[in-house]
């Protein structure tokens, strides 16, 4: 996801390095201002993936918890 903060878009892109030209083209339409005059400056926040291995072990616990016999 590119998000444009100035602006309040919000386009996307496959790849990193095709996030400042979907940038310049969702602002270019957005305001109506032609591509060679607007310049970007992209900044990269990574997201750390989840640990796997504590979401199976919490949804294993909870499908024990769902098939336990009631009392």
């Amino acid at each position: 996801m590119v998000h444009i903060p100035e602006i309040d878009g919000l386009t996307q892109a496959r790849r990193l390095t095709e996030a400042p030209t979907m940038a310049r083209e969702y602002i270019a339409l957005d305001r109506g201002i032609p591509l060679r005059e607007i310049n970007v400056e992209v900044t990269s926040v990574r997201i750390e993936e989840p640990d796997f291995r504590e979401l199976l072990e919490s949804a294993t616990q909870i499908k024990q918890y769902a098939h336990r016999p009631m009392s």
